[in-house]
């Protein structure tokens, strides 16, 4: 195994062009299309350094191990709400070697200076992941419980009851993809996070990520339960 000093993070620049070509291959080749969002929209962070006009701060983190690009983050801190992680993925060569927590750490830290600059507490980090449904391979299975112990392992928590339902990227017309969310308190102390404060999460989620309010698709699908939702361990959603 590597030892730890061979593995880096960073923030790439418009200099690191060979990086951001080998992340968009291993963006394209490890996520499924209906769930990835154009890699334009990624690489954008990187020439795009200020703050977006809706005050998102972007940020794309990728890992090495020696000079080979080995994983990547990206996500965002959106004022007046939190932490969202959009992707994170590894390169399979690289996997167990505990990338994929130090990915976390390095995108949590860089939210954090966001918040600090914003004069804001960071409540919290949330993230989606897909759970494979009964038709899905046994790869699949395998690979969705090895994202919940990692959810474990950063502090995340599983909203039981929530069935995000989300847009396909992938330009067929086919469904919405539903996920599975996560949380990790940081500022706002886990019991806190009653039914009405993860409905609450979840309306301005939907809102300001998905563009969705009452009487629209995704809200309406994803509203559509009368289960409540409650922080658990992500443990607990490995079932199917």
């Amino acid at each position: 195994m590597l030892l730890a000093q061979h593995i880096e993070c960073w923030q790439p620049t418009v200099d690191d062009h060979a990086a951001l070509v080998h992340a968009q291959c291993l963006y394209e080749s490890t996520l499924d299309a209906d769930e990835r969002i154009p890699w334009v929209w990624i690489e954008r962070s990187v020439f795009e350094r200020e703050p977006a006009a809706n005050g998102w701060c972007k940020h794309l983190i990728l890992a090495r191990v020696n000079d080979d690009l080995a994983g990547l983050v990206y996500g965002a801190f959106l004022p007046g709400f939190g932490g969202y992680l959009c992707y994170v993925t590894i390169d399979e060569r690289y996997r167990k070697l505990g990338l994929a927590t130090r990915l976390y750490d390095a995108f949590e830290s860089a939210i954090r200076e966001d918040a600090l600059a914003a004069g804001e507490q960071l409540p919290f980090l949330l993230w989606e992941s897909y759970r494979p449904e009964a038709d899905d391979n046994d790869a699949a299975f395998k690979l969705w419980q090895a994202r919940t112990r990692l959810f474990e392992r950063v502090g995340g928590l599983w909203v039981r009851g929530l069935v995000l339902q989300t847009p396909n990227f992938d330009g067929s017309g086919a469904p919405t993809v539903p996920m599975q969310v996560f949380i990790k308190p940081i500022d706002e102390p886990a019991e806190t996070f009653d039914d009405l404060r993860l409905q609450d999460v979840t309306a301005e989620l939907l809102q300001r990520v998905y563009g969705q309010d009452l009487g629209d698709k995704l809200w309406d699908a994803t509203f559509d339960t009368d289960v409540l939702f409650q922080l658990t361990s992500p443990l607990e959603a490995s079932g199917v």
